[in-house]
Parts: C-alpha cells; sequence; structure tokens
C-alpha cells in the first residue's frame, strides 16, 4: 500500500472518529438536559399534585396560525422534520413570511373568503409565484393539522382549501444556451473564480442540479458524513473528486429528479475543457492520478472549501451580468436542457458496457 493510500486512509479514520466524537457529545448534552427538565418536572408534580400526562399522547393547543406554524415545527411527528436542511430552510423563510401575515388569526373564524384574500394580497405586483408558495404552505399546514393532530378547525379548514381554485403561475421558459454557458465560463476564469468555470461545465454538459455539483451545508446535527467541516457546518451531496474513476466516468449519488449519476466525461466538452485549462490535463495523453483524488470538486478560490449556495449564485450572477444575460436567466436554466445530455450519457455508457 503506497504512503500516499495510507496518509488519506488514516485522514478518513481521523475524521470519521471526530464525527462520532461530536454526535456523541450532543447526544449526551440532549440527555443531559431532557433528564433536568424531567427532574424540574417531577419535583413540580410534587410539589402542587400534579397529574403528568406523557407528551406522546399531549397534542398542541390550536388557536392561530402561530400556534399551528409552532405545531409544525415542533411536533415529534411532523413532516417538517423529514426535509433535508434545504428544505427546511425554504419552509422556514414561508412559514416566516405567512406568520407574519396572519400569524393571531384564529382558525376558527377562517372562512374560504379569507383564504382567497389572503391569496390575492400575495398575488399583488405580479407575485404569483409567491403566492402559489404560500397556498400551497398553507394547504401543508391544514394538512397537518388535521392528518397528524386530528383537530377539527384544520380538518374544516384542509377540505375548504381543497375545494378552493388558485391560477398557477405560468411555468419559466427561460433557459441558458450554450452560448450563455461558455460565456460564463470565459467570463468566470477571467474575474479569476475557475472554480465558478468549472461548476458550469459540469451543469452544462452532464446536467447537475447545482446542489449536486457544489453541494450543500448543513449543520453537523444533520443527516448524512462528510470528512469536509467548517465550524458547527458540514459538506454533503455535492461531487467529488473520487467520483470519478480512471475512464474518467462520474459516478455519483445524486439528488432530486436524475438520481444516481453515471455519466463519461470523455463525452463533456466543457469539463474537459475546464480540466485542460485549470489542470493541465489532456484525457488520452495524460493519466487520471494528473487530477485531485479526492476533495469536493466545485471549491471557492480564497479558502479552497466548498461554495455557499447564495454566494455561489451571487458570483454567479455578477459573471452573467457581465456576458449581459438577462436577470430573468438563472444558473439552474441549465436543466431542461441538460436531462437530454444526461439521457445520451446514459446510451453512451450502456454502450461502453456492450463492447466489453
Amino acid at each position: 500500500m503506497s504512503d500516499k493510500v495510507t496518509n488519506e486512509s488514516i485522514v478518513e479514520a481521523m475524521a470519521g472518529f471526530e464525527r462520532d466524537r461530536l454526535r456523541h457529545l450532543a447526544a449526551a448534552e440532549e440527555l443531559a438536559r431532557k433528564t433536568a427538565e424531567h427532574a424540574q418536572l417531577l419535583e413540580l408534580a410534587a410539589k402542587h399534585n400534579y397529574v403528568l400526562i406523557p407528551t406522546e399522547t399531549a397534542r398542541p393547543r390550536l388557536e392561530t396560525i402561530s400556534d399551528l406554524i409552532k405545531a409544525y415545527r415542533t411536533v415529534e411527528t411532523s413532516p417538517y422534520h423529514k426535509l433535508s436542511h434545504a428544505s427546511q430552510t425554504h419552509y422556514d423563510a414561508l412559514l416566516g413570511l405567512i406568520e407574519n401575515d396572519h400569524g393571531n388569526d384564529a382558525l376558527a373564524s377562517l372562512r374560504g373568503e379569507h383564504l382567497n384574500e389572503w391569496h390575492q394580497a400575495w398575488s399583488e405586483g405580479g407575485k404569483k409565484s409567491v403566492a402559489h408558495a404560500k397556498i400551497g404552505m398553507v394547504r401543508g399546514l391544514f394538512g397537518f393539522g388535521n392528518a397528524m393532530l386530528h383537530d377539527p378547525k384544520c380538518e374544516q379548514l384542509f377540505g375548504i382549501l381543497a375545494k378552493l381554485r388558485f391560477k398557477a403561475p405560468k411555468a419559466r421558459v427561460e433557459r441558458l444556451t450554450p452560448e450563455d454557458a461558455n460565456a460564463i465560463r470565459m467570463m468566470a476564469r477571467r474575474v479569476k473564480r475557475p472554480s465558478i468555470a468549472l461548476a458550469q461545465a459540469f451543469q452544462t454538459d452532464a446536467g447537475l442540479l447545482q446542489k449536486d455539483t457544489i453541494g450543500e451545508w448543513v449543520p453537523v446535527s444533520a443527516d448524512g458524513v462528510s470528512d469536509i467541516m467548517f465550524k458547527d457546518h458540514k459538506w454533503v451531496r455535492g461531487i467529488r473528486w473520487n467520483e470519478i474513476d480512471d475512464n474518467l466516468v462520474l459516478r455519483h449519488a445524486g439528488d432530486g429528479w436524475q438520481g444516481d449519476i453515471e455519466f463519461p466525461l470523455l463525452n463533456a466538452p466543457a469539463v474537459l475543457e475546464e480540466f485542460r485549462i485549470q489542470f493541465d490535463f489532456t484525457p488520452g495523453k495524460d493519466a487520471r492520478s494528473k487530477l485531485p483524488a479526492s476533495g469536493a470538486i466545485v471549491r471557492r478560490e480564497n479558502d479552497n472549501l466548498p461554495w455557499d449556495a447564495v454566494e455561489f449564485r451571487r458570483h454567479w450572477r455578477i459573471c452573467a451580468d457581465h456576458c449581459k444575460i438577462p436577470k430573468t436567466v438563472r444558473n439552474a436554466d441549465s436543466r431542461p436542457r441538460a436531462k437530454e445530455s444526461v439521457q445520451k450519457a446514459d446510451e453512451a455508457v450502456k454502450e461502453q458496457r456492450a463492447t466489453k
């Protein structure tokens, strides 16, 4: 076994030990907190002759929209806890907007006309997509209160909302053309952001979602393991160098509509061009070992860590603005065209296997 392999194994093992240590420490702290709370409850119950009801049978009291939102976030059986960190962040933003507008509204007083008024107000200024997302979140809240909490008010409101019809926003038709993508790659290198050029190449050729390309920073306590950490967060889901084999086939456990990804990068001209420019790598001439062996493929330049999604989009937009690409076009708009690229890649992989 080479020294290189041995060193990587040691680093990986140390990362595993650190993850286990943090997980056990968090579990110990949570147990200590619950034990202290339980002891206080027992003492209070004994002092006042209270009877304690197990939390499993106790249901939160739902009077207002705020009560329902709180229950949705905190009840153990809520689907909220099964969401990914990114989805929870998105839901939290929607819930916060709904609570700001109608948190004090009493559930018992709501009628169909009120929900119509909510949607109409949210749609003002052409914000139909925002209104659609908010009313969908409200529908989810009522559905949760009905199915999980068996609240009669939520059951009634869920039934009312099911009968209401709201005009859906028009589907977005914007797309990032191959010319746009190439211009962004050139501009990214010009402004000293080659990582954005590399990310765009993978999205353009392999049809990767942004989350698969740059990954995601999540709290250490979230699901998933990673050897890349920063403060109290860890990096997950993004493409890694070790997912590219000696034949330049990328194999990645994908997220979203495309599922697991198997893509021959020899069919990815933009990626190969970035490999040549950034790593002086030429397929057929150079061995795979000339490319990095491990770690995140897309890393920001200032600290060599994977990008935060918000910062990545901000810097991508700067490049797009320099290229005069309309603001209605987003980095994610590579996706419809990329889907076709993924299908072609699947066919290429099958063909390659058939000849072996």
